[in-house]
């Protein structure tokens, strides 16, 4: 009896998970970054090219909502993510995802609305690319967060 009602209550936390994963990574919108709750208070332009990675700004204050707006000028589809830099082997999936944008085609422009946390003040963190499917890290760009 017991055996059943653990293994019932396993299923159920695996349909939640399954749909709570589902929804995170739904289409090739941005996701994880709807956590501004005002329009944002400053625009922040990223261009991705085949190999090089630019923002017009790399510093930034918890609390404020940003408009990070992604454009992809080069040749090649990339998926655009921030994180925590990664130490060693910099994959997708030993990184902590705050924002992406998934599979950004050549020419297409995506924005995201994103306030970092006061509690990462002071926390290193980056803006990586990736190319989709793949999971080593193929751009990164350091950014910071005031204190």
């Amino acid at each position: 009896m017991k055996i059943r009602l653990l293994i019932g209550l396993c299923a159920v936390v695996a349909i939640f998970a399954v749909a709570f994963m589902t929804y995170q990574y739904k289409g090739s919108q941005a996701s994880f970054a709807q956590n501004c709750t005002a329009s944002p208070d400053a625009e922040v332009d990223i261009t991705i090219a085949d190999g090089t990675l630019h923002s017009g700004l790399q510093s930034f204050a918890p609390g404020i909502c940003y408009r990070f707006v992604v454009k992809n000028t080069g040749h090649t589809a990339y998926d655009f993510i921030i994180r925590p830099p990664v130490r060693g082997a910099s994959t997708r999936a030993h990184s902590t995802i705050l924002a992406q944008i998934s599979n950004l085609a050549p020419g297409q422009t995506q924005t995201i609305d994103y306030a970092f946390l006061s509690a990462r003040n002071g926390t290193p963190m980056e803006f990586a690319c990736f190319l989709p499917g793949q999971e080593k890290t193929t751009m990164a760009l350091p950014l910071f967060l005031a204190k």
